[in-house]
């Protein structure tokens, strides 16, 4: 990401506002930026390896200048789960597993969502005091991984996997799936997208920070969850399974 681009939405249509070009932030990956309290928020991923093992793998919050420089660390958080593989160069590196325990975020209204996939467990950041509460979802069967799991995901990423020979190897010995690669905070709810691994019902979990109840919202097999608006939860559904075509499906709730 080189430069940020803001519009103004009027009506049905965007109108160009102004462009900032990005300062250099080194080995600082920007992911995303909003605003949050008059203040500007970055999140920047950070991956880098120091000798054959020892590996750097954060997110940071940094509260952001005018001029879109990093000012002040907010937060630092373990980064998604890697996996060693051997490039082109027969040089090994680490890089983030596509296939295992994503580290993933969600803002809205002055609140942000991280989370593992590797565990139902949430963390929200109130900006404006600091503080940090804790929530865990514990009634949600693990994701164990099986021959047949193991069977599907061979044929369905065959090339990914015999370019990448470490990925079937690794598919193959782990116990325990992802539940996620995803979540959406609205208001008091964060809605967590449960991964289907060729089951025939799709999940999405809404859970109330408030109440702490939780709530299973049935979805087409193959939704992918995009968001949360105010008027339902809206994605793609695959027409022709993961490789047909796609339409924008909006999922209405109360």
């Amino acid at each position: 990401m080189k430069r940020i681009t803001y519009y103004n939405i009027k009506k049905d249509s965007l109108e160009f506002g102004y462009s900032i070009n990005l300062p250099n932030y080194d080995q600082y990956y920007l992911q995303t930026v909003f605003k949050s309290n008059g203040n500007t928020v970055g999140i920047f991923r950070v991956l880098r390896q120091h000798g054959s093992k020892k590996v750097e793998n954060k997110i940071y919050a940094y509260y952001l200048d005018s001029e879109l420089r990093k000012k002040e660390k907010i937060l630092e958080i373990d980064g998604t789960e890697l996996i060693e593989v051997e490039r082109f160069n027969g040089k090994k590196r680490f890089e983030e597993n596509s296939f295992g325990n994503k580290t993933v975020w969600s803002y809205n209204d002055g609140k942000l969502v991280f989370a593992n996939a590797g565990n139902l467990n949430f963390k929200i950041f109130a900006f404006d005091d600091n503080s940090i509460s804790e929530f865990k979802i514990t009634d949600i069967p693990e994701n164990r991984n099986t021959s047949q799991i193991t069977e599907l995901w061979s044929k369905r990423y065959k090339k990914i996997f015999s370019l990448t020979p470490e990925y079937e190897a690794y598919f193959k010995e782990r116990e325990h799936l992802p539940y996620f690669t995803s979540v959406d905070v609205k208001n008091e709810f964060i809605y967590i997208p449960l991964k289907n691994y060729g089951q025939e019902k799709s999940y999405i979990l809404r859970f109330n920070t408030e109440t702490k109840l939780v709530e299973r919202i049935e979805t087409p097999q193959n939704f992918y969850m995009k968001g949360v608006n105010r008027t339902g939860i809206y994605g793609t559904v695959a027409e022709q399974d993961y490789y047909g075509k796609t339409s924008i499906s909006i999922l209405e709730f109360e």
